[in-house]
């Protein structure tokens, strides 16, 4: 699905009017659609909601605010308008306000810090925020905040019309003060806001409304906007499973990771690529950690290597390594590797020998950003998947920077390496080189803030490569499903409680509803 930022959106709704689609018509088509949402999909799911009050700022979002009083004050419903900002400024909202007065309906002019207007907050069943929409801009003024703050104290439900009042529709960044939604209805398209944490948090259940909008509108706007994709989206990316079949139609993976005081991020991706699907996974690691990797790794074929004294793989087992290579239709590389003169050898000889899809997560980033010219050899096969402070060692930043803007992090990631780059974290980020466009992950949840996540993650993404999934394709599937999984794990039992290796468990119930046959 489609994400526009406000100014993109701005431009879509200019591409309308160039086609006789003026902005009275756009604000009464948003404010019927809204109506519309609300009397079908909202009002159904609430019991006793008596008294409606709509929020209207003096902006657009106000205009169609009144355009949402004005259909369901028609179809009987008990509606109170209050022109929180004064009257409005915008010709459009002008003539939705002379349509409402022609109904018997009340309309207030009541500001923030009115006593009446906090009387009326309190006794309304339902309040409709239209007070600041996508425009929005800044901190909110004091005596606004105070008005937020009854708003998300009081018993009603709260329905934002675009976004959540105050909240800066172009980013994740959620203000101290602002309206916390319990429904948000997107006009036409999303925004970043409603899927960008912690954001997206204060949105609630979000509905999208069409405004009539058509596809030559977007893509004359915003011919790259950035997406989100959804599970039938995801499903469509995975090869049906044939009939008549062998371990060798479902890949092979070679996963080079772990060390003595790591083994368990070996067992993690390894068992991670074999629950999602892999038809034959390999694990190679430091003999000196067979103990502890053996005796939890059944499925896979293990490849003990020789271990320097620190405990890591030495570059003597590279011959053997790289005969493995050979055979392996993707291989990941990196997690609980360890950074060591034997293992920037092991990584610089395994991408210059590189016959496949490779996943690089972990140690093999951080030895990438102390010699970033290993990926000068194949870099187009590559997928990278940092965390922030990963993504700052490859940048020559810090964390603060990255986080910032996660958006410009994760396409200078891209145009710096050449590849497909998996900014992780909260609303993971995947960016390819061949696109502008940002594909925006949305499931997941902050109980897999845990040691160990990242290493499944990489482990179901190397398996979807093995498996014959694009490179865009697997990173995308993999952190949608990934974080599908966790979000089962902390539904089920609590996000405290979501680890790796329940989301190990989890996995396959996940899949199912992926499964093409």
């Amino acid at each position: 699905m489609r994400v526009l930022t406000s100014a993109q959106m701005r431009a879509a709704e200019q591409a309308a009017s160039m086609r006789g689609i003026n902005e009275i018509r756009l604000m009464d088509n948003a404010g019927s659609a809204c109506a519309r949402i609300i009397r079908e999909r909202i009002l159904p799911d609430l019991s006793d909601v008596q008294t409606i009050t709509v929020l209207c700022g003096s902006g657009n979002n106000g205009g169609d605010g009144l355009v949402i009083a004005r259909k369901l004050a028609a179809d009987g419903y008990e509606i109170n308008t209050v022109l929180v900002k004064g009257p409005p400024r915008s010709e459009a909202s002008v003539v939705m306000l002379n349509l409402l007065e022609r109904l018997d309906t009340e309309i207030l002019h009541l500001h923030a810090g009115d006593a009446g207007l906090s009387r009326l907050i309190m006794q309304s069943d339902m309040l409709i925020d239209c007070m600041f929409g996508t425009g929005f801009q800044g901190n909110a003024r004091p005596e606004d905040a105070e008005l937020f703050r009854e708003i998300n104290e009081s018993k009603a439900c709260v329905v934002s019309i675009d976004v959540p009042s105050a909240i800066n529709c172009d980013s994740g960044f959620l203000p101290d003060a602002c309206v916390k939604a319990d429904y948000c209805i997107a006009v036409s398209v999303l925004k970043p806001a409603h899927v960008l944490p912690p954001a997206k948090e204060n949105c609630g259940r979000i509905f999208v409304g069409d405004i009539g909008l058509s596809d030559a509108d977007y893509d004359a706007a915003a011919p790259d906007c950035d997406f989100t994709l959804g599970a039938d989206e995801i499903k469509a990316f995975f090869p049906v499973h044939r009939p008549v079949s062998n371990k060798g139609d479902y890949g092979r993976v070679l996963s080079v990771c772990g060390s003595v005081g790591m083994p368990g991020a070996a067992y993690f991706a390894a068992q991670a690529a074999v629950v999602s699907g892999a038809g034959l996974v390999q694990a190679a690691f430091p003999k000196e950690a067979y103990a502890a990797i053996a005796a939890k790794l059944a499925e896979p074929v293990l490849l003990p290597l020789d271990t320097s004294q620190n405990g890591m793989i030495r570059k003597t087992s590279l011959p053997l390594l790289l005969r493995h290579a050979q055979s392996a239709d993707a291989l990941l590389i990196g997690c609980g590797l360890g950074v060591s003169a034997d293992t920037v050898e092991v990584v610089r000889h395994l991408l210059a020998n590189l016959k496949c899809t490779a996943v690089l997560d972990a140690d093999a980033l951080n030895i990438i950003a102390r010699y970033p010219d290993i990926l000068e050899p194949n870099q187009s096969a590559l997928i990278l998947t940092p965390h922030p402070g990963e993504a700052a060692r490859l940048l020559g930043t810090t964390v603060e920077v990255v986080q910032a803007d996660r958006f410009s992090a994760v396409r200078a990631l891209t145009k710096r390496f050449g590849c497909i780059c998996v900014l992780k974290g909260a609303g993971t980020l995947i960016a390819a080189p061949d696109r502008s466009a940002v594909c925006i992950n949305t499931t997941g949840n902050p109980g897999m803030a845990k040691g160990g996540s990242g290493d499944v993650l990489a482990g179901v993404m190397v398996s979807f490569a093995a498996q014959g999934l694009g490179l865009f394709e697997s990173a995308a599937a993999a952190a949608y499903i990934h974080g599908l999984t966790g979000d089962r794990v902390s539904s089920l039992y609590s996000m405290r409680g979501n680890t790796p290796s329940a989301c190990l468990r989890e996995l396959p119930a996940v899949l199912a509803a992926f499964e093409r046959l």
